[in-house]
């Protein structure tokens, strides 16, 4: 900050002053009210330290003053230091091969998930038939997965007990994975470690859920279709193939899910009828429908 430095003149300089912010020159917060020193008038007057914004985001600053006595105030230079920081979530580069699915965070930090440390939020994880996504996985007891790991992403399994994986689970080529065992209790050094960890968490697990709960893709020109969906809590799910009347023709899924995720369903058209058909899918009270045509 350089306040009014003119010779003789300085008195028409900012003193006590308010400082205001906000995002969209509508809505204001107060920051604070301050006491500013007057200029020198000299040549080499080198201004003063302004308030830290301490990492508030704001697109105005106002500043007004609180003096009395003379309408005409002035100020000769302000200076900010700003930094531009994407938004929360925004995938970054964190520099460290042992994180993953790297995101900035509310303090504009680049923060991923460590791939090797258990997390021991959830007693189990069982992923099913799905495309993984770059993250953490991680149980108290276990982790167990028929999934897949797909090229270029950086996914861990970490269990407090063991890791089991079952036929189908694949880990493309160009994947980093890892599977591992971090117990959640058992010495107190431990207990210690797990406190602190959960204690200077600062990555959110991020939110996975997709724009559409439920699709259907042809993979190729054959009679194959594949219904992808979205589970976004444990629960139980249906999934139905529905004739031109809307009535249930075949039941596909029927089961307890325990844990959300992306999964699909594979199936051929080659024993239905040509026509219109369409797949319901519930879950825990809310149903998402598409149609398809098999000719």
């Amino acid at each position: 900050m350089w306040n009014y430095n003119v010779a003789n003149q300085t008195a028409y300089g900012f003193q006590q002053v308010a400082i205001d912010y906000s995002e969209d020159g509508s809505t204001w917060t107060q920051f604070g009210t301050y006491s500013w020193p007057l200029a020198t008038g000299e040549g080499n007057y080198g201004g003063f330290l302004g308030p830290d914004f301490q990492g508030l985001s704001a697109r105005y600053v106002l500043i007004t003053s609180l003096d009395t006595g003379s309408p005409c105030r002035g100020i000769s230079k302000i200076a900010f230091k700003a930094v531009y920081c994407p938004n929360e979530g925004t995938l970054c580069d964190d520099h460290n091969l042992l994180t993953t699915d790297d995101r900035y965070n509310d303090q504009c930090e680049c923060l991923g998930i460590p791939m090797l440390e258990n997390l021991c939020d959830d007693p189990v994880v069982i992923l099913g038939d799905s495309l993984l996504y770059p993250t953490n996985y991680s149980a108290i007891q276990y982790v167990q997965s028929i999934s897949q790991v797909a090229t270029n992403q950086r996914t861990s399994f970490i269990g407090g007990d063991f890791v089991e994986l079952n036929p189908g689970f694949e880990s493309e080529a160009g994947a980093i994975f890892i599977a591992a065992i971090d117990t959640c209790t058992g010495t107190t050094a431990n207990a210690a470690r797990i406190a602190r960890r959960l204690a200077s968490r600062q990555v959110v697990k991020p939110t996975d859920q997709p724009a559409q709960m439920l699709t259907i893709t042809r993979p190729d020109s054959g009679d194959e279709v594949l219904i992808s969906y979205y589970v976004p809590a444990a629960g139980d799910v249906n999934l139905l193939i529905l004739d031109a009347g809307l009535q249930p023709l075949h039941t596909m899924i029927r089961h307890e899910f325990p844990n959300r995720g992306h999964y699909q369903k594979r199936f051929r058209t080659k024993k239905l009828a040509a026509g219109l058909y369409t797949v319901s899918y519930e879950n825990n009270g809310q149903r998402y429908v598409e149609k398809f045509v098999v000719q």
